[in-house]
């Protein structure tokens, strides 16, 4: 086994720490200090020539939580269709309130004659 190789393995326990801390959830802490060490391994004997192994690896492992976090923060927020009412009853078909006083609903006659006006257009 490589000295590298070594020294990489013997920081585990300190990145998955460092993981925890900034991902708060350890299921992503998981995830990210096997990205990291993924991408330690595939840039580690070419591309690192010496310095301090660990301020490169928690370096690599901080980039791939900014990254995560910058991902999360682009994707939509998902919002409920229907209004969660305090009392648990559903008003109307599922309607704001507001809109069922300002716009009661339509008698019989009116609704065919903007079923025939929308077909005719």
């Amino acid at each position: 086994m490589s000295a590298f190789r070594q020294s990489v393995e013997d920081m585990i326990p300190a990145l998955r720490r460092y993981a925890r801390a900034l991902a708060r959830d350890a299921d992503i802490a998981d995830d990210l200090v096997q990205d990291t060490l993924v991408r330690g391994a595939a840039f580690g004997n070419g591309c690192f020539l010496g310095g301090d192994l660990r301020s490169w690896l928690y370096t690599i492992l901080t980039n791939l939580n900014k990254n995560r976090r910058r991902s999360l923060a682009r994707r939509p927020q998902f919002m409920p269709l229907l209004e969660n009412n305090p009392d648990g009853q559903r008003h109307g078909s599922g309607r704001p309130r507001h809109f069922a006083r300002r716009f009661p609903p339509l008698s019989r006659s009116s609704a065919r004659c903007c079923c025939w006006s929308c077909w005719r257009d």
